[in-house]
């Protein structure tokens, strides 16, 4: 293994957080209620804010490392830090010649943010006559209020700027409401995009599912969309067994199925 491989890590936290919505079926929905609706607090909201990113090939001895964990806990806010955690994992190739042995370590503190828990983690690769790959994880594990999920994806990617490394940090929140809301997709994702200061890019409405494509100019991480720089998906679909409107915002993408 070699700095050039390349590692990415899948995290799908959910915490459970809350929105209250009021809606009147025979009008439309305007801003104020959906930014309200946003940010509300009700279980039928779900926050998903993630980050990883490389930090160098290093060795590290665990004291190093707990001191870093703090360190990084006090940046993000976190109170009431519990037991470190520690995993040791070993992996090995039988396909090539010489049975190539990786060895994975993880070391990781959770602490209290806001109403949700915040998990810190610090994840050693390493492989015979190769440099280690070191990476900081963070992400949420226990329910945030809309508000608070915005605030953690910010405040992630500001401690990754300040520590020098190059986070890859995502957020994804899901929002159930009863009835179908379908008909209100356009003022919903209007709303959403003004709340993070994003313009509307592309806009696709097939097979009951309508998904909203913007761009954040401050956001560093996007993808292509037509040919267009993309980094944030809003997801509308109504279950009509469970009577279910789904809406899902991702940043920069919604990973989860819908």
């Amino acid at each position: 293994m070699t700095k050039k491989v390349k590692w990415s890590f899948l995290i799908l936290v959910w915490g459970i957080v809350g929105i209250q919505l009021f809606v009147n079926h025979q009008q439309k929905i305007n801003h104020e209620q959906v930014v309200t609706a946003f940010t509300a607090m009700d279980s039928s909201v779900v926050e998903m804010v993630s980050g990883y990113g490389y930090f160098g090939s290093m060795e590290l001895n665990e004291s190093v490392k707990k001191k870093m964990l703090h360190n990084l806990a006090n940046q993000l806010g976190l109170l009431e830090l519990g037991p470190y955690e520690k995993e040791h994992q070993v992996f090995s190739n039988d396909k090539v010649q010489d049975k190539k042995e990786q060895h994975i370590e993880k070391i990781g503190v959770s602490g209290i943010y806001g109403s949700g828990i915040v998990s810190l983690q610090l994840i050693t690769i390493s492989e015979k006559n190769q440099e280690n790959q070191q990476y900081i994880l963070m992400k949420n594990v226990e329910g945030l209020t809309g508000e608070e999920g915005k605030a953690l994806y910010h405040k992630m990617k500001q401690v990754y700027q300040e520590i020098g490394v190059e986070g890859n940090v995502t957020m994804e929140q899901l929002v159930k409401k009863e009835g179908n809301l379908m008909d209100n997709h356009e003022q919903m994702a209007d709303a959403f995009l003004k709340a993070y200061d994003a313009t509307m890019v592309d806009f696709i409405n097939e097979n009951g599912i309508c998904t909203v494509y913007g761009y954040m100019a401050d956001e560093k991480n996007h993808f292509l969309q037509n040919g267009k720089k993309v980094n944030m998906q809003i997801v509308f679909c109504y279950d009509e067994a469970e009577d279910q409107t789904e809406i899902k915002l991702g940043i920069p993408m919604v990973n989860s199925p819908y």
